[in-house]
Order: C-alpha cells, then sequence, then structure tokens
C-alpha cells in the first residue's frame, strides 16, 4: 500500500533510526504524466538544438506516483493514486504502444499499489515497495508472481538498475510518519536474492534516479529537518554498485522532489517536481546532469507542470 502522501503538509514526525531509518522516484524519453493524464513526447535533441515535446494518447486511467517498466518498446503504466477521486490506491496496470500511440489494459497488481519502484530486467517487471512485496510481471503470460520481499518495507523510494541487479534506494516507512529512510537494498532476480549495499549518504524519499553507465545518480527528494517541516533538495549523489561506494555531484540548480528522472543519450534528466514542502508548486523544469562535464544545464520546459509522473526511454531513442 502506499504511504498517504500529504505533499508536504503539515503531519506530526520522529526521526528514528531503525535499520538507517531518517528514510526517501525512473528513466524515459516518453514521460507519462500522472497529474495531467497525458503522454508526452521528448524527442532527444540535436546537435545545438533543444529537444521538442509533442503530446500523445492520454493514459486511459488517471492516476500519480504510478511505477512503469518498459518492455519490448511497450511501456506499462502499474498501480498508483488519485487523490481527487477519495485517495484511490489502483491496481490497474496498462499498457502503451508508441508504435500505435494506443493503451490496452492488461492483468492487475496482486495488490492496489503506489509511491514504489519498478524496473525491467531481462523482459520482466519487478515492482518493489507494496508493504514487503516484490512482484514480477511478465508480459509474454501477462502474470505476476510473487518474489522474495525486500528487507527495509518502505515506499517513495528510487529505484534503478546495474548489470541485471535492482538496487532500492531510499524511501519511508508507513509507520512511524516520519521517518526516512537512507537504506540502499539490490535485488538479483537470478538468485531471487535481496543483499545490503552501502546506504545513501543523504536520508531521502520521493527522491529520482538514472543509471548511466555502472554508476546510479539519485537526485533530489525531500527530508524532514523539524516536527512539521520538509526540507526540498537539490543534492545529487552517484553510486558505483562496483566498489559499493556514494560520492557527491554538484547539485541541481532548482532544489524538487517528486521529479521524474531518465536518461537519454548518457544524460540524466530531471523532470517537474515541486520547489515546496507546504505548498505544492508544480514545476515544468527539465534540469540536465552532464556526468562527462560534471555540470548542469536547462532543457526544454513541460507543457504542463507536474509532480509524481513517471517516464521511461524507448529503445532506439537514446
Amino acid at each position: 500500500m502506499c504511504n498517504r502522501v500529504n505533499s508536504g503538509r503539515r503531519w506530526p514526525r520522529q526521526t528514528t533510526e531503525k535499520m538507517q531509518p531518517v528514510r526517501a522516484g525512473t528513466q524515459l524519453s516518453a514521460l507519462l504524466p500522472l497529474a495531467a493524464f497525458l503522454a508526452l513526447w521528448l524527442s532527444p535533441p540535436a546537435r545545438g538544438q533543444s529537444g521538442v515535446w509533442v503530446t500523445k494518447a492520454p493514459m486511459p486511467t488517471g492516476r500519480s506516483s504510478l511505477m512503469v517498466g518498459v518492455v519490448n518498446g511497450v511501456v506499462y503504466a502499474i498501480g498508483g493514486r488519485r487523490p481527487a477521486a477519495a485517495d484511490t490506491i489502483y491496481e490497474t496496470v496498462e499498457a502503451y504502444d508508441p508504435k500505435t500511440d494506443t493503451w490496452v489494459t492488461r492483468a492487475p497488481l496482486p495488490v492496489p499499489c503506489c509511491g514504489t519502484g519498478a524496473a525491467a530486467i531481462s523482459g520482466i517487471i519487478y515492482v518493489v515497495g507494496c508493504g514487503p512485496s516484490t512482484y514480477a510481471y511478465d508480459p509474454g503470460t501477462n502474470t505476476w508472481t510473487a518474489r522474495a520481499p525486500m528487507p527495509t518495507p518502505r515506499s517513495a523510494l528510487s529505484v534503478a538498475v546495474v548489470s541485471d541487479v535492482l538496487y532500492a534506494i531510499g524511501g519511508k516507512p508507513a509507520d512511524p510518519p516520519g521517518a526516512v529512510y537512507h537504506s540502499t537494498e539490490a535485488y538479483d532476480p537470478r538468485s531471487n536474492s535481496w543483499a545490503e549495499s552501502v546506504p545513501l549518504p543523504t536520508y531521502r524519499f520521493f527522491a529520482c534516479d538514472g543509471a548511466i553507465g555502472e554508476l546510479v545518480y539519485v537526485a533530489g527528494g525531500e527530508r524532514p529537518v523539524g516536527p512539521s517541516f520538509n526540507q526540498v533538495l537539490g543534492t545529487l549523489e552517484a553510486y558505483d554498485p562496483a566498489t559499493n561506494t556514494w560520492g557527491a555531484r554538484p547539485s541541481m540548480p532548482v532544489p524538487v522532489r517528486g521529479a521524474a528522472c531518465g536518461v537519454i543519450a548518457g544524460k540524466l534528466y530531471v523532470v517537474g517536481g515541486s520547489r515546496t514542502d507546504y505548498t505544492d508548486t508544480l514545476q515544468s523544469l527539465v534540469q540536465i546532469y552532464d556526468p562527462q562535464t560534471d555540470t548542469w544545464e536547462m532543457g526544454p520546459a513541460m507543457p504542463t507542470p507536474r509532480f509524481f509522473a513517471a517516464w521511461m526511454i524507448f529503445p532506439g531513442r537514446k
């Protein structure tokens, strides 16, 4: 189940330390904007030119805080929530084919879930953060199976894949409401097992991430800094699974929470988000990090400001 997202409004917190609680979402060229219920396409920019946004077929079930994965060029929009509809949490799965610009309904998640993480490995989509559960979806058979549970149950986490291993990073538990994690845990689908990795240096949730080469980059998010206040972060940190180490990188120009992250042409795109904790000032910003130069630049803004969106890279469009 999804933690209740209070949009940064005041709620009591206590910072706890349980397996490192103090505790803090996925990769793209097509953005599934949860809040606006559209699909947008960001064409990679040619040399010396800006990218272009194009509106695509709307997602049938409008929702935020969903998970997405791409298999064989098809995007799978999984779960999510709709605060306007009595805070409905979905098990809905809908598949988008960019070749035909159409959506179809697929087998639902075993449980309603939102604000978690998902990633595709070898044609299977893995969803983590629905409580302790890990679920695997096979698009070929349109079936779900339960896999080894995540050691630290949490939502609002970041998920990335390097060398066919899934990394679950940061997040927060359902209780106590003020706890935040910096846990980093690795899931290997070949052995169906989890292993603990070195923790994320900055406790946070509602961050986003992307894998470039053999490194995972985690950007933004938020963390509690008082009994009734969260700090929105511009922090960027890089994880190297080969050495099991984290390193600091330059902070984003504009701190954001609930942004979408993706990788295009070896650069990390941080799209949208919110700049404040109490008032959700939605952003249309596109912030781009180049690991080659270790610098940030601004990209073409989204037509519709939003946060808790999701996007994925389609094969052949990196």
